[in-house]
């Protein structure tokens, strides 16, 4: 394994270790009471309604990798899209490896199209449509629900990620501003990582002129989110708590945004956000109840997709060489 990776999965791991080493210190005194919240308060059948709401999402999510795609003229269909979703789902969680879901992702799709930078840049594209849908939503939520919570530092935290997204935005779109960022081109280790990012960048920019595709994903990603709302409203419900569900639309965003700091899966950092940023509206054991029940939910699927990797195969020494090799 090169240094490089070997530091990636040891920061992450760090991240996750730290996190949760936190949330125990900080909430020792209330892990009890949200343990007994579970065994004992819980409507399953909030829970399992929640499932299936997960499912539907995961199909949308599908559906956008899969237009995407056709826009590279790798062509998938709905079935082998949605796998390539829950494979994702089973790398991210139970493999601490520098090999995350969206490198999975790239990897099996470039073996079945036979395009890599294609396929890469498809992956890349699917996540920023997913981020950008993220933060637009949590900010229509904060402009609609901003009366029913009042903590400053969510709604910097909402205008944070929205100038992010903008400039982010720009960057893909314009090369006159994207040459504003070449002074970043010393970070670059070597002259081969260089050019493959121009080649990336170059391909992400070319989406401008499939606008309607882009439009349509990020509609499918708009969808999607609001069924990944619903699943944590359920949740919520089903652990006895009654709170507005506007509320819901600005909070999963930024559990979703901060999830996405380098760690083992969104281990502990995940579980953070939502005791935070949910106890802002609920009881602190409460919301540590949820995001214990968000992973119950997560990691269930993620195994099960585990299992429907390892039927159809599994993962081989060599896939696994050619997946760092893809990064």
């Amino acid at each position: 394994m090169k240094p490089a990776a070997i530091r990636d999965i040891a920061l992450r791991v760090l991240v996750s270790l730290g996190a949760v080493g936190l949330i125990i210190y900080f909430l020792h005194d209330k892990l009890g009471e949200s343990l007994n919240i579970l065994r004992h308060d819980v409507r399953w059948e909030g829970v399992l309604f929640a499932a299936f709401l997960q499912i539907i999402a995961l199909g949308f999510l599908a559906a956008r990798l899969r237009y995407v795609f056709q826009v590279q003229k790798i062509h998938v269909t709905f079935k082998e899209s949605f796998y390539l979703g829950i494979v994702a789902l089973f790398f991210n969680l139970f493999l601490p490896s520098a090999v995350g879901g969206d490198v999975a992702k790239a990897y099996y799709a470039y073996k079945h199209s036979g395009k890599k930078m294609e396929s890469t840049t498809s992956v890349i594209l699917d996540r920023l449509m997913g981020f950008a849908a993220l933060i637009l939503m949590a900010l229509a939520a904060l402009a609609i629900a901003h009366g029913d919570i009042h903590d400053a530092r969510i709604d910097h935290l909402v205008y944070l990620a929205l100038g992010l997204m903008v400039v982010t935005i720009l960057f893909f779109a314009s090369k006159r501003f994207a040459r504003v960022f070449r002074f970043l081109a010393i970070l670059i280790p070597s002259e081969k990582w260089k050019e493959r990012l121009v080649n990336i960048y170059h391909a992400i920019h070319n989406y401008r002129h499939h606008r309607g595709i882009l439009a349509l994903c990020i509609g499918l990603s708009f969808v999607a989110q609001i069924f990944f709302v619903m699943i944590h409203y359920c949740l919520a419900r089903s652990l006895g708590v009654d709170a507005p569900l506007a509320i819901f639309f600005m909070l999963v965003p930024l559990v979703a945004i901060i999830s996405m700091a380098p760690s083992i899966g969104g281990l502990g950092v995940r579980e953070a956000g939502i005791t935070y940023l949910f106890g802002r509206i609920m009881p602190t054991e409460h919301a540590l109840a949820l995001s214990l029940l968000v992973d119950t939910l997560l990691y269930g699927f993620s195994f099960l997709s585990g299992i429907i990797f390892a039927l159809k195969g599994g993962l081989k020494q060599k896939e696994f060489r050619d997946m760092e090799s893809i990064q």
